[in-house]
């Protein structure tokens, strides 16, 4: 390792959060330069190539911007250290089954998709915050002590021929590489730019590798379709329910609601960042709740600056209306994309935004009333606008058009903090085979161990519950540690009878837990 005097050269070609990188090395004083331009790129002396999308989109890209070439140059000529980040670890390989173009080629590997079936059901995209064990020693990885937790969001997994470029795996349904490296070249699968303080060290390893030619590995065995023995017991299956602040934006000030209804304004959006940021967040999703209804576009500057603050993963919704809304957000450092307006009016956008940044960035917004003789209905434009359609075939249209995920939202349940709407739940979650988020009505954890245990959610997301304390609701940003998340949210949690709710909607909690959450021991029952 050494003092960085260079800057590290990210590579702009239209297919990444470019900006998230930056803010991140910015933040570790670390020199950073964003470029597509072929002649600044020959003269760097170290590359980040990131990537949000679809693997033929960023191969032709690439080529569109006449830097394949001079790449290539860089990669196996001229050797500097090359970070390729999600989709750019993915097109160091030959190819990928999720399109027809040849990939870079500097690894030998392919791309292929994660499959589910009865005996190993999974939900594609693998999203969320899992664990990296490492395959091998190397300075990128350094003085992380122990710590590999890190956000993946992607659907394809790179299969390497030979251990020796495999670096780190992961468990999803069974193991797969989560991270590549041969000489010069490190790949990983999952966004270090979004994982706090285990993904600044690793940037921070990168930023001050200097690469020399080392001895060749020892152990260098062909893998069989990335289900060789080598790879067996090597990823721990560990892929966390997401807790995630779910924020309201309106004219550019945060708000919250009851039932869709009466906006009352509780502050700021860039300190909500900051704070969540220090809590160190699963996720955060902002949602513009008038730009649709006031035939607004996307605040471009705002949603630059939330992303500009936060080290986790961001979701944003609200006045997106075409392909080039969506490409223009995810390259101000917004991970995903939320759909609800103009998915319920024309189902082929789904499609083509999926075909353009990858279903893992699309997220459909499902908004759900109870009409009369409990029949569900959904509907868009903030909760005005009935659209007829039941929520498990509306759901199921929404994954079959390209959706990676949803966001299931009740409108009765919104603000009123009586827990989530758990057949509801059950009824769309049984139906699709990509993630669901619940939203709108968590009153305390053990509402999200339902929603997730019960409900079959993959994630859950609240807004009062993180913004507001006590029976007059003033307003106090909070979240729960990670250590009692992890506790209360499995599965065989040892006794959510220790969880009692208060009469504000909180818990306490035989745990720690920061702030308001208070120690409070009680017996199992």
């Amino acid at each position: 390792m050494s003092e960085l005097t260079e800057p590290v050269v990210i590579i702009d070609y239209g297919m990444g959060n470019v900006g998230s990188i930056a803010n991140m090395l910015r933040k570790l004083e670390l020199p950073s330069k964003i470029t597509g331009d072929p002649s600044e790129i020959a003269r760097a002396t170290r590359l980040i190539l990131p990537g949000v999308g679809a693997f033929d989109h960023g191969m032709r890209q690439l080529e569109s911007l006449g830097l394949l070439s001079v790449l290539h140059r860089k990669a196996l000529h001229e050797r500097v250290p090359i970070l390729g980040i999600c989709l750019g670890m993915q097109l160091f390989s030959r190819q990928s089954e999720e399109g027809r173009l040849a990939g870079l080629g500097w690894i030998d590997a392919d791309v292929r998709r994660f499959r589910s079936n009865e005996a190993a059901p999974l939900r594609v995209p693998h999203m969320g915050w899992n664990l990296m064990t490492p395959f091998q020693a190397h300075p990128v990885f350094q003085n992380l002590n122990g710590e590999w937790r890190f956000y993946f969001v992607h659907s394809y997994h790179v299969c390497c021929d030979y251990s020796a470029d495999v670096a780190g795996v992961t468990s999803y349904g069974k193991p797969f590489v989560s991270a590549v490296a041969r000489e010069n070249l490190v790949g990983v699968q999952f966004h270090p730019e979004k994982s706090h303080r285990f993904g600044m060290q690793l940037l921070e390893n990168f930023a001050r590798w200097n690469y020399s030619p080392s001895q060749k590995p020892s152990v260098n065995s062909p893998l069989s379709v990335c289900e060789n023995s080598l790879l067996t017991g090597r990823g721990v299956p560990h892929l966390e329910p997401r807790v995630i602040p779910c924020l309201l934006l309106k004219r550019g000030g945060l708000v919250k609601t009851v039932r869709f209804r009466r906006p009352n304004y509780v502050g700021d959006p860039i300190n909500a960042v900051r704070i969540f940021n220090d809590k160190q967040v699963d996720e955060l999703t902002f949602l513009d709740i008038t730009a649709s209804l006031e035939n607004r576009s996307p605040d471009y500057d705002l949603i630059r600056r939330i992303a500009g603050e936060a080290f986790m993963p961001i979701a944003y919704g609200g006045g997106v209306r075409n392909v080039d809304d969506i490409r223009r957000i995810i390259q101000t450092g917004v991970e995903k994309v939320v759909i609800n307006s103009q998915a319920a009016v024309n189902r082929s956008f789904l499609r083509a935004a999926a075909d353009q940044v990858g279903s893992q960035s699309i997220v459909a917004s499902i908004d759900v009333r109870r009409r009369l003789f409990g029949r569900y209905e959904v509907f868009s434009h903030s909760g005005t606008r009935p659209t007829g359609k039941d929520p498990v075939t509306y759901a199921q249209e929404m994954a079959d058009a390209g959706a990676g995920e949803i966001v299931l939202n009740s409108i009765d349940r919104d603000g009123a903090m009586r827990g989530y709407d758990i057949s509801l739940l059950q009824s769309v979650t049984s139906a699709v085979s990509i993630p669901v988020i619940a939203l709108g009505g968590a009153s305390c954890m053990e509402d999200f161990h339902a929603a997730i245990h019960q409900g079959g959610a993959s994630a859950v997301a609240a807004g009062s519950l993180f913004v507001y304390r006590g029976k007059h609701r003033a307003v106090l940003i909070t979240y729960p540690e990670k250590t009692v998340l992890n506790s209360t949210l499995a599965r065989d949690a040892p006794c959510l009878s220790n969880l009692q709710p208060l009469r504000n909607g909180h818990l306490r909690s035989r745990y720690h837990i920061r702030h308001e959450w208070s120690l409070q021991p009680l017996p199992c029952l």
